[in-house]
């Protein structure tokens, strides 16, 4: 409906005509039948090249009536004219007599419409025709490059460089941006220079190769993509390229931001976190070392002691700096120097201290269950503990008299979400009057107190040995 009512306010205005014919008389009488048919118009006649070309200059018209035969100026170099100076503007050739292959040649070189003098009854529907499909296009052109102009706007002060790429590699449009970072101008690039060009030699397949596969599949190729680029004064540069198809064409939209600062303060950051992981794998290393010679000394001094029981004590302490030192050995020894492989120390404690106390495993057998999980090193330096205190009550009481039996260390995630840790053996058991709460025992209240700091509730069953059940909501 909102076309209807533009088309006929046009037809309303007054029809500007420009009529190319070197009769009067003719022109009057096409003038008089557009009148007849209620145009209002305008119109000027012309019948040399020179003045038809002044006016289709220097006027606005709507539409251009021309006679086929002009003495000194056909029709068809008419039309010429007028399609060279405005490619849109109807032409229709009136002439006193036409054959049907000039006809035909005429609408083949541009002409809307062709009639006989004798015969207007079709000229004025022909001309309504002619000028609102001539003022649709006008205003789509004028549309278009509203389009345009915002397009270009928004090309221009993307914020980076940005190049229109085509199927043969060259640039066929580049903004300001681009001109910065490769320094040339627009001129010495545009469909002159490939942008593999301004690419390594050893990126320009890995390149040409991305490129390709985006026009294949867009959604499935990398979207960006980081490379080196060198300029026009041979200075090489970090980008990230940003690529897009443009639709109904093979040709690329990329959008490049200089990153070589950035790569900069990268590689500054990743050179200070390797030498921060090498001081803290050495603080590590020093910390374990200085916890050895502890041990060290514990087990000297243990040699000139008589008491078993002062023995036993100094025993118990060199263990538990051995699981700490442990710790800090995996540490150092692992690429994550914030987490413990709970798994591989475990196994590794529970064997060490099978050791220490001099048990035969042909004799008490150790079976280790640990569950997959990476720990951070203090909740597993209480951890260790935990379990050294427990295994080494199991390896000190459980089995009197060289009996045999079995220790078990399991430690795996419930269905529920919580963590359970149990150690146990098939030994003797605990004395039937044994309180965990009323223990005097250093190592049964150390394990206590290292529960509660890691919220875990601890169960002691009494069923054919003894279990220690450790419940954490989480580590």
């Amino acid at each position: 409906m909102k076309m209807h009512l533009q088309e006929d306010k046009l037809l309303n205005s007054p029809i500007k005509i420009l009529i190319v014919d070197d009769s009067k008389d003719d022109t009057e009488l096409i003038v008089r039948k557009l009148r007849h048919n209620h145009h209002d118009l305008i119109y000027k006649r012309v019948e040399t090249e020179k003045s038809m070309k002044s006016c289709l200059k220097h006027g606005s018209w709507d539409i251009v009536i021309c006679d086929y035969v002009i003495p000194g100026f056909g029709g068809l170099q008419a039309l010429k004219i007028s399609k060279i100076i405005d490619v849109d503007l109807p032409v229709i050739i009136v002439s006193g007599k036409i054959g049907e292959e000039v006809a035909v040649e005429a609408m083949k070189a541009g002409a809307q419409d062709y009639l006989l003098k004798d015969n207007l009854s079709r000229l004025a529907p022909a001309i309504e025709r002619e000028i609102n499909e001539f003022k649709t296009r006008k205003r789509q052109k004028i549309a278009l490059k509203k389009s345009e102009s915002i397009y270009k706007t928004i090309f221009e002060n993307t914020g980076t460089a940005t190049a229109i790429i085509n199927e043969n590699m060259y640039i066929e449009m580049v903004n300001t941006g681009f001109e910065t970072i490769s320094g040339c101008k627009k001129g010495e690039i545009e469909d002159k220079i490939k942008f593999t060009d301004f690419t390594l030699e050893k990126d320009k397949k890995i390149l040409k190769n991305l490129l390709s596969s985006t026009r294949i599949n867009s959604k499935q190729a990398p979207q960006n993509f980081e490379t080196k680029f060198r300029d026009s004064r041979g200075k090489t540069k970090d980008i990230l390229m940003t690529l897009a198809v443009i639709p109904g064409t093979k040709k690329i939209l990329t959008s490049i931001l200089d990153i070589t600062d950035r790569k900069i303060v990268e590689d500054q950051i990743i050179a200070a976190l390797n030498e921060k992981e090498i001081l803290l794998k050495e603080i590590h290393h020093r910390v374990k070392n200085n916890l050895q010679i502890i041990s060290s000394l514990l087990r000297l001094q243990s040699r000139y002691i008589n008491d078993e029981k002062v023995a036993e004590i100094l025993n118990d302490s060199q263990n538990r700096v051995k699981s700490m030192g442990m710790v800090h050995e995996k540490l150092y020894q692992s690429d994550d120097l914030s987490k413990v492989d709970l798994e591989e120390y475990v196994n590794n404690l529970a064997v060490e201290l099978f050791r220490s106390y001099g048990k035969s495993i042909r004799k008490i057998k150790l079976r280790v269950d640990v569950c997959k999980i990476l720990m951070d090193a203090d909740a597993t330096i209480n951890f260790g503990l935990i379990i050294n205190e427990l295994l080494s009550n199991s390896l000190k009481h459980a089995f009197p008299s060289d009996l045999e039996g079995e220790i078990i260390v399991e430690f795996y995630q419930s269905p529920n979400g919580n963590y359970i840790l149990k150690i146990g053996d098939n030994g003797i058991g605990l004395p039937s009057d044994f309180d965990l709460s009323k223990s005097n025992s250093l190592g049964m209240r150390l394990v206590n107190n290292l529960c509660n700091q890691l919220n875990g509730e601890m169960e002691i069953i009494r069923d054919n040995g003894t279990m220690f059940h450790i419940k954490f909501e989480s580590l």
